[in-house]
């Protein structure tokens, strides 16, 4: 089957180095796993070689049997555009939508997305497509029952709601082949300073109000096979720099990273590699001694906020105190180890000030940080909750960008302080 994989233009305003994990790990993993049995191309509009143009242009030129859009929130504009012109010119092309917009806002999707044959609203999401191509190609779903798709029934012209599917179960997925002419590998290594990102889990048991980890993958935490990590990163080390470990909470479980590092150590695998985690699961000082001998040299973990009034909004801790002692812990131990924490904080939380903003920098600073990132808190929880009221609109969807979303502006502050401290982090700590 020929299948094609699109991720249109985005238009947010994230840096665009921080784009590359989720691509990679959403697209290029993904479109790999299909490729295994499937004639897959990609086609990634992060490229200035890519653009609509050329998705139309391929289309008009190549008859697919499916095309996978790739839907984050970030795209959404683009696809409201995009997939209407590309059914036009692929009429009997099969068309299916995945992606963690999808979980975030359902009832807009299938209310603007007309077009689209299928909508994966759980599982995961490579499953779900190889389940789609053996509906297509009458394998297996013969009553169109597909776990985790909702279908389009254009007869009646209504969509078949899925049954919930949950991915606890799965750790197949694939590596992406460095040497494949899938995606533009280059181009990814060369946005991340030659670096490359490898899933090394899946599911995540805090579910943050914040965060999309639990509505993408689900509440369970799942590892991908230690030796099939270690084989691969040892295959590839002389062809980066240093590799990504891709996890929603990398070091939640314990036993199972030191393991890993035990065997990046045992088999002399010279390779240097960064995550992220979070700070109360980063007080393992046996833990983070292994990580630093197998080769981790950065951290990012989400502080997110270190005052009391805001933390109402977020429930990051329960006792500040308590919590200001372990990010101090995690700082000594990780300088310890000779391993960089950067700390991810959020600004424009309700009851945050720009008297407090300055001490949660101050204090971070005084017990090592040397390089924070600030972003603007874009509370996405709103969109599911609009959602389920039939009441979400595009420029609902557009307002929640995390480089630029101000609902709330700290007291003491105004637009120029808020946004110069986002864009110019460094400076603007000083000037504060």
């Amino acid at each position: 089957m020929k299948v094609l994989f699109i991720e249109a233009e985005e238009t947010f305003y994230m840096p665009i180095d921080t784009k590359m994990p989720k691509r990679w790990t959403y697209l290029a993993e993904i479109a790999t796993y299909i490729s295994k049995e499937n004639e897959v191309k990609v086609l990634d509009c992060l490229s200035s070689k890519i653009s609509h143009a050329e998705v139309l242009e391929e289309v008009s030129k190549t008859k697919y049997d499916l095309i996978c859009f790739l839907a984050r929130i970030e795209t959404i504009n683009s696809l409201l555009k995009l997939i209407p012109l590309i059914r036009k010119i692929c009429p009997e092309s099969k068309m299916i939508i995945y992606g963690d917009a999808i979980p975030m806002f359902p009832n807009f999707i299938k209310k603007n997305f007309g077009d689209l044959d299928a909508i994966i609203e759980s599982g995961d999401w490579e499953v779900a497509i190889s389940n789609y191509i053996d509906f297509i190609e009458g394998k297996k779903f013969f009553d169109g029952n597909i776990p985790g798709i909702t279908i389009k029934d254009k007869d009646r012209n209504k969509w078949i709601d899925a049954t919930r599917c949950s991915g606890e179960n799965f750790t197949g997925w694939t590596f992406t082949d460095l040497d494949s002419k899938l995606i533009d590998v280059n181009l990814y290594k060369s946005l991340r300073h030659n670096e490359v990102t490898i899933s090394a889990s899946r599911g995540c048991p805090y579910n943050c109000k914040f965060c999309l980890a639990v509505k993408t993958f689900d509440k369970d935490d799942r590892r991908k096979n230690i030796g099939e990590i270690v084989q691969y990163m040892n295959n590839n080390v002389s062809k980066v720099s240093d590799f990504k470990l891709f996890s929603p909470t990398f070091t939640y479980d314990e036993k199972w990273v030191i393991s890993f590092c035990k065997e990046l150590i045992d088999n002399k695998i010279n390779a240097t590699w960064v995550t992220t985690s979070r700070t109360d699961k980063l007080q393992n000082e046996e833990m983070i001694e292994k990580m630093a001998e197998a080769g981790c040299k950065k951290l990012a973990v989400g502080v997110e906020t270190l005052d009391e009034k805001a933390n109402r909004e977020l429930k990051k801790f329960n006792d500040l105190e308590d919590y200001r002692n372990k990010v101090e812990n995690m700082f000594k131990l990780a300088n310890k180890y000779n391993i960089e924490i950067k700390p991810l904080l959020m600004m424009g939380i309700k009851g945050q000030s720009k008297e407090n903003i300055l001490d949660s920098l101050n204090f971070l600073t005084s017990i090592g940080a040397r390089d924070i990132r600030i972003a603007a808190y874009s509370p996405r929880q709103l969109l599911t909750e609009l959602d389920n009221k039939r009441t979400l609109t595009l420029k609902d969807i557009n307002a929640m960008d995390k480089m630029t979303y101000i609902d709330y502006m700290p007291e003491g502050m105004d637009n120029f302080n808020f946004l110069n401290l986002i864009y110019n982090t460094k400076k603007y700590v000083e000037l504060l």
